[in-house]
C-alpha cells in the first residue's frame, strides 16, 4: 500500500458490480375460445351477488357468466369480468413480467353487501359501488365528498380480440397521465394511443402507460399489456371511451381527492419509484413522486435521506447506479440503461471486509485485483465514516491530481477517445447557441414573437412558464424585451434555478403547480441532438453557430494530450506551425534534449526532417500539418502525394498527375518540376495533363490533344519533344510560340469612381489590412500560395456581403468595418463545383432556357389539341417522360465487385419521353431532338424565337458552342460549369452594380479557353458590374484593371498588403514576388 498514491476524485474507473436474482413470478395464462358466431356481446342484466371472502364480491349473470369485484384497500378496487363463463383470479397477461408488487393490499375495515330489486350496493368506509341490475351499470360515489366519482354510460363490449369501457365525462373534468410527455398538458377532447410496450417492464417513458387520472377525483388502471385506444371525449362529448385488444375486461379503480394521493394509490400496487436524475423533474412530470419521499414549497423541492429511496428501489427492483460520479442518477429498469456510444467510468466492488492483522493476505490480493480490473486505479470507501480515497499507479501529479496512463500515439490523436478533447469531441469547435438568432428584434416584446423559436404567443405551458418567471421581476410578457433587465432575459434563455409557481386558473386543476423551467436554449440544444428527427436538427441550426471550442482552445485534444511537451512546444502548437518554421524548429531542436532522450529521438528526427523536406520541395511551405484536408486545393492535394511519393523512393513506377500546378504561384512552378524531374531521375515514368507554359516546356516528351473542344476534339494533333512542338501551327504551339497571345488592353478603366473598403481583417494570418476595392473594373488578387488572398476575399469579404444581402448564416474572420455597400446590390460567387449532383440536371435546365422551350412546345397546334401542360415536356415528372427508366434516358446495372453499369433504355432508346410526347414536333424537331441539339446548332434552330435565342446565344459566345443543350451537367469540365454559369449571369437582365467573385477561374483551362473567358469577364465589368478574380495565371493578371498583392511569403509570413494599383503600376514595387513576373510578361 505505501507504493500507492493518491489520484483525483474524477478520474476514478471503479465499478460497483451487483450480483441480480431476478425472480419470474409463475404467470397463468388461459386462452379463450370465441363461437364462430359470435363476434361482439354485451353481458346480460345482474342475477344476483355473493361475497365469497373478506375483500371479493361475485356478481352473477344469466348463463354462468360472471363479475368479480375485489377491494384492495377502502378506496381501491379490483373489476375482473368476462364472457366465456369463468373467472381467471389472478390473470397474468404477460408470462415475462409482474406489474403489482408482492403485497398490492391494505386491510379493508368494512365490506357491506346490500342488494334489493333495483341495485346491487357494495360499502367500505370511504366509497360506496351501486350496480344497476337491469343493465349492469356501475356508479361510484366518493363518500368523503358524497360526489359520484366514477359512472359508466354503456356495458362492457365485448368483441374478438377487444373489449371497451364507456365511461361519463363531465364538462369541467380533466384527464392526465397515460404517459405521453407530448402534447397538451391535458388529455380532453385527444385521443392517446396506449402503445404499452415496455411500459412496466423496462422503464421506457416514452411508451404510454394504461393508467391515467381524471380530476373528478378518480384513476384508473387497466391491467393489461396489450394496445390500447383511449379516447376523452374526442368523437363524442360526454364520454370517455377506452378500448384494449384482450380478451377481457380487468381494471383497478382508485378513488381519491388530488392528483397526489391517486398517483400514491398507484404505487400501492406498483411499487413506490425510485428518483430519477434531474432532467427528470420536468413540467408534468414533477407529480410522478411519492409525497412519502419529497416535499414540495415555493423554494423548491425538499429530499429525504438516500435510505428511503434504497427501500422504494427494493420495492420496485431498480437499482441504484453511480454513472460518472453523478450522484442520484437512478434508472428505473433492472438493468443500468446507459448511453452506449460514450465511456462510463463505472465502479465495481472487489471485496468489503473490517481490516485486520489475519486478514493481510486477502487485503494484498484484493488490492491486485483492484489494480487489475481498474487499470492501474483504485477507490477505498471507509464504511463508516464514508469517506473515499483513490490510489494510483500511473503517471500522477500530486498537486492538480491528474492522472495519465502511460503515453501511446492515441493519446495524441483527436480522432481516438483517448485523445480527443471531451467537450468538442477533437473536432476544435462547438456549435453555440447565437442569442441574436433567438431575439434578432428587441423591439417586440415576447407576446409579440421577440424570441424566435417560440413565435407569438400561444395558450401553452412555455409562455406560462416564462410569464409567471417575469412576474418576480415586476414584467409582464407584452413588455419589450430591450426593457427587460439582463437577469431577467438570462433566466428566460438560460433557465431558473428556482422552482416557477404556475397558477392553477392557467392549467385547470385545483391547486398550483410547481416546475422546472429550463430555458429556451436548453431546448434549441436538445432538438440539436442526433436523437432528435432531421426536420427538428435543421430547425436548431438556424439559431446556432460555430465558435472555438472553449475547453481546448481548438487544439482539438484533452488536457493531458496538451500537458506533454518536448522542450518548450506540445503537439498542438507543433502542428500549428507553418511547414517552414516547423522545419527550423526541428534542426534546432536537438541542442535542448537531454542525452538519452536524443539517443531516443534521433531516428524518429531524421524521419521527420526528411519527410518536410519533400513538402518543403513541392512548394508547401506555407501550410500547417493541421490544416484541413477540406480547405486545400486540388493542386495542393496532389502535391502533399507528390511529395509521399517522393519520399517512398519507389523505381519503374508510372506517375499520373492531373494539373498539380492548380493553385502555385509562378515563383514555386520550378520547384514543382524539379521534384517531378526527381521522380522521373530515379526511374519512374511521370504523365502530367497541364496547361501550365513551363511545365509543358520542362517536359520530355509532349502530347497534344485537339485541334478543339467536345466533338470537335478527341484526336492528337502533335507527339514530340517541346521543341519539336512549338514549330507546328496547332493551337497549342501558337500560344508557345508566341504567335497567338492575349492582347495587352491599350488603356485600362477607370471604373465609376465608387469604392468598397474593408478594413481591419485579421482572419487566419492577415495582419489588420485594409483594403480598397474600386467598383466597375476587373480586380485581380495576387499573392503566392498562402498569402492570405482566399481568406480576404472568401472568408471575409464575400461572406460578409452575403449576410448583409441574404441573411446567410456564414460567420465571416474578424474584421473592422467594412464601407461603400450601398454601391452593389448583389454579389455572386462563380465557382468550378458542378451545376448539378445528377444526370437530370444540365445546361438547359440550369439557364432556364428548358422553360420556354417547353413553353414553346405547349403552344404548338398538336400539343394544344391533346391538352398537353408544359410538365408533359419534363422528364422530371410522370405524364410525359418515359417510365421505364423514370426519365433518365438510361438503365442502371449494378455489378457485384465493379462500377455500376450505364444502358440505354430498351424502351425509349435514351431520348427520355414517350412516344406520345415525342409526336409533338417543332419544326420537325421533337422535345428529345432539341435536347440532342449542340448549342451552335440550337442557335440557328430558334433564330426567329428572340426569348429562347437570347439565352443560347451567350452560351456560344462564352466558348460553349459544342456541348449539347441537353448534356448532363456531371459530364460537364469544371471550367466548362463555370462557364455556363457566367453565361446564366450575363443573360440576366442586371443594374451594373452587381459584385462578381471567383477564385482561380483559369483551372483546367487551355489558353484558348482564358481567352473565351476574359472575354465573357470583360463584358461583365463593361455593363459596369465589379469582378473580383483570385488567380496566379499571368494572362489574367495583365488584363486586369487594378492588382491587389498580398504577401510576401505564405503561411505566417504573409497576410500583408504589398500593392495595389494598375499592372503597371504594381510592377514597378519592390515589394514581394509577383511584380518581377508581371513585369517579364508586360514586356512580351
Amino acid at each position: 500500500m505505501r507504493n500507492l498514491t493518491t489520484t483525483s476524485r474524477w478520474k476514478k474507473s471503479l465499478l460497483f458490480i451487483l450480483g441480480l436474482s431476478v425472480m419470474l413470478p409463475p404467470s397463468l395464462i388461459q386462452a379463450r375460445l370465441y363461437n364462430n358466431a359470435i363476434e361482439t356481446e354485451v353481458l346480460s342484466p345482474i342475477v344476483g351477488a355473493k361475497k365469497i371472502n373478506p375483500t371479493t364480491v361475485e356478481i352473477l349473470f344469466p348463463n354462468s357468466q360472471r363479475m368479480t369485484l375485489d377491494f384492495y384497500g377502502e378506496n381501491i378496487f379490483r373489476v375482473f369480468q368476462d364472457n366465456s363463463g369463468s373467472v381467471i383470479r389472478d390473470p397474468q397477461a404477460k408470462p415475462a413480467a409482474q406489474i403489482l408488487v408482492d403485497n398490492p393490499r391494505k386491510a379493508v375495515s368494512k365490506l357491506d353487501l346490500e342488494e334489493n330489486t333495483d341495485f346491487v350496493f357494495l360499502t367500505t368506509g370511504k366509497i360506496k359501488v351501486r350496480l344497476d341490475k337491469k343493465t349492469s351499470l356501475l356508479k361510484v360515489t366518493n363518500l368523503a365528498t358524497n360526489t359520484v366519482v366514477v359512472e359508466e354510460l354503456e356495458a362492457p363490449l365485448f368483441e374478438k380480440g377487444k373489449v371497451t369501457l364507456t365511461l361519463k365525462e363531465n364538462p369541467q373534468e380533466y384527464f392526465y397521465g397515460g404517459g405521453v410527455q407530448n402534447g397538451r398538458f391535458s388529455h380532453k377532447g385527444k385521443v392517446i394511443s396506449i402503445e404499452n410496450q415496455n411500459s412496466w417492464t423496462d422503464g421506457g417513458v416514452a411508451s404510454p402507460t394504461p393508467y391515467y387520472w381524471s380530476t373528478n377525483g378518480y384513476g384508473m388502471m387497466w391491467y393489461t399489456f396489450k394496445k390500447g385506444k383511449y379516447d376523452f371525449g374526442a368523437s363524442e362529448e360526454g364520454k370517455v371511451k377506452l378500448s384494449h385488444e384482450s380478451d377481457y375486461l380487468d381494471v383497478f379503480y382508485m378513488i381519491n381527492d388530488g392528483a397526489v394521493a391517486l398517483l400514491n394509490d398507484f404505487y400501492q400496487l406498483t411499487g413506490n419509484p425510485v428518483l430519477l436524475p434531474k432532467f427528470g423533474f420536468y413540467q408534468g412530470h414533477l407529480n410522478a413522486y411519492n409525497r412519502d419521499y419529497w416535499t414540495e414549497n415555493e423554494k423548491g423541492i425538499l429530499f429525504e435521506d438516500g435510505k428511503r429511496y434504497k427501500e422504494s428501489q427494493k420495492d420496485n427492483g431498480g437499482i441504484k447506479e453511480s454513472l460518472n460520479g453523478e450522484k442520484n442518477n437512478y434508472q428505473f429498469s433492472a438493468r443500468a440503461v446507459i448511453d452506449r456510444y460514450k465511456n462510463h467510468d463505472i465502479e465495481v466492488v472487489i471485496d468489503k471486509l473490517v481490516v485486520n492483522e489475519k486478514d493481510e493476505k486477502r487485503l494484498k490480493q484484493s488490492v491486485a485485483t483492484a489494480m487489475q480490473q481498474g487499470d492501474g486505479l483504485i477507490m477505498i470507501l471507509d464504511a463508516e465514516t464514508e469517506t473515499v480515497r483513490h490510489y494510483s499507479k500511473r503517471l500522477m501529479c500530486p498537486v492538480t491530481g491528474l492522472s495519465y496512463k502511460e503515453p501511446a500515439p492515441h493519446n495524441f490523436s483527436f480522432n481516438s477517445p483517448q485523445g480527443a478533447c471531451p467537450r468538442c469531441k477533437g473536432l476544435g469547435y462547438v456549435n453555440l447557441i447565437d442569442v441574436d438568432k433567438v431575439i434578432p428584434d428587441r423591439e417586440l416584446s415576447i407576446y409579440e414573437g421577440a424570441i424566435a423559436p417560440l413565435g407569438k404567443y400561444k395558450n401553452a405551458m412555455i409562455f406560462w412558464q416564462i410569464e409567471a418567471l417575469l412576474e418576480k421581476y415586476d414584467f409582464s410578457i407584452k413588455t419589450p424585451v430591450k426593457d427587460l433587465t439582463d437577469e431577467a432575459i438570462d433566466e428566460i434563455l438560460y433557465g431558473s434555478d428556482e422552482r416557477i409557481k404556475i397558477k392553477s386558473s392557467l392549467i385547470h386543476t385545483s391547486s398550483d403547480y410547481f416546475v422546472t423551467y429550463e430555458g429556451i436554449v436548453k431546448y434549441i440544444q436538445m432538438m440539436q441532438e442526433k436523437d432528435a428527427s432531421a426536420t427538428a436538427q435543421k430547425w436548431a441550426e438556424q439559431f446556432a453557430k460555430t465558435d472555438v471550442c472553449p475547453e481546448c482552445k481548438g487544439a482539438r485534444l484533452n488536457r493531458e494530450a496538451l500537458h506533454f511537451r518536448i522542450h518548450d512546444k506540445n503537439i498542438y502548437e507543433l502542428a500549428s506551425m507553418d511547414i517552414n518554421e516547423l522545419y527550423d524548429w526541428l534542426m534546432k531542436v536537438d541542442e535542448f534534449l537531454e542525452d538519452k532522450q536524443r539517443r531516443i529521438a534521433s531516428e524518429i528526427l531524421k524521419e521527420i526532417r526528411t519527410r518536410l523536406r519533400f513538402l518543403l520541395d513541392v512548394g508547401l511551405d506555407y501550410l500547417s500539418l493541421n490544416r484541413t484536408s477540406v480547405s486545400l486545393s486540388g493542386g495542393e492535394s496532389q502535391r502533399i502525394r507528390l511529395a509521399t511519393q517522393i519520399g517512398s523512393q519507389l523505381v519503374n513506377v508510372l506517375y499520373i498527375l492531373d494539373e498539380p500546378s492548380i493553385g502555385l504561384h509562378q515563383r514555386d512552378n520550378l520547384r514543382l518540376i524539379n521534384s517531378l524531374k526527381k521522380l522521373r531521375d530515379t526511374g519512374n515514368s511521370v504523365i502530367v495533363v497541364e496547361h501550365d507554359k513551363d511545365m509543358m516546356l520542362a517536359a520530355d516528351y509532349v502530347v497534344d490533344m485537339g485541334p478543339k473542344a467536345g466533338r470537335l476534339g478527341g484526336e492528337v494533333v502533335f507527339a514530340g519533344t517541346p521543341q519539336e512542338m512549338v514549330k507546328t501551327e496547332t493551337l497549342t504551339s501558337q500560344y508557345l510560340n508566341g504567335k497567338m497571345k492575349l492582347e495587352i488592353p491599350s488603356e485600362r478603366r477607370a471604373g465609376n469612381g465608387k469604392s468598397l473598403w474593408l478594413k481591419g481583417a485579421r482572419g487566419n494570418n492577415l495582419k489588420n489590412v485594409d483594403v480598397e476595392f474600386p467598383l466597375g473594373k476587373l480586380i485581380c488578387v495576387t499573392g503566392v500560395s498562402g498569402s492570405g488572398k482566399s481568406t480576404l476575399i472568401n472568408d471575409t469579404l464575400q461572406p460578409i456581403l452575403s449576410q448583409h444581402f441574404y441573411r446567410s448564416l456564414q460567420d465571416p474572420l474578424a474584421y473592422d468595418s467594412i464601407e461603400g455597400l450601398e454601391n452593389i446590390d448583389k454579389v455572386v460567387n462563380v465557382d468550378q463545383s458542378p451545376l448539378g449532383r445528377t444526370p437530370r440536371s444540365n445546361p438547359a435546365t440550369y439557364t432556364g432556357v428548358f422553360s420556354d422551350i417547353r413553353n414553346l412546345f405547349v403552344n404548338l397546334p398538336e400539343a394544344k389539341i391533346r391538352g398537353y401542360k408544359p410538365g408533359r415536356f419534363s422528364f422530371n415528372v410522370t405524364g410525359g417522360r418515359c417510365e421505364a427508366c423514370g426519365g433518365n434516358g438510361y438503365k442502371t446495372i449494378e455489378m457485384n465487385f465493379l462500377p455500376d453499369v450505364l444502358v440505354p433504355c430498351e424502351v425509349c432508346h435514351g431520348k427520355r419521353y414517350n412516344r406520345e410526347t415525342l409526336e409533338v414536333r417543332f419544326k420537325g424537331k421533337s422535345i428529345a431532338d432539341v435536347l440532342d441539339m449542340t448549342i451552335n446548332r440550337a442557335v440557328e434552330f430558334f433564330e426567329n424565337v428572340p426569348q429562347i435565342l437570347n439565352k443560347i446565344k451567350v452560351l456560344q459566345e462564352v466558348g460553349l458552342g459544342y456541348i449539347k443543350l441537353g448534356q448532363p451537367s456531371t459530364t460537364l469540365s469544371g471550367g466548362e460549369s463555370q462557364r455556363v454559369k457566367l453565361a446564366t449571369e450575363l443573360s440576366k437582365r442586371d443594374t451594373g452594380k452587381t459584385l462578381y467573385i471567383l477564385d482561380e477561374p483559369t483551372t483546367g483551362l487551355h489558353f484558348e479557353d482564358i481567352r473565351v473567358l476574359m472575354t465573357v469577364l470583360n463584358r461583365l465589368v463593361d455593363k459596369g458590374n465589379t469582378v473580383i478574380v483570385i488567380e496566379h495565371n499571368l494572362d489574367v493578371i495583365k488584363l486586369a484593371d487594378y492588382i491587389i498583392d498580398m504577401g510576401p511569403e505564405g503561411g505566417r509570413g504573409g497576410g500583408q498588403l504589398l500593392s495595389t494599383g494598375t499592372p503597371e503600376e504594381v510592377a514597378k514595387s519592390s515589394k514581394g514576388y509577383t511584380p518581377r513576373f508581371i513585369k517579364e510578361e508586360l514586356k512580351n
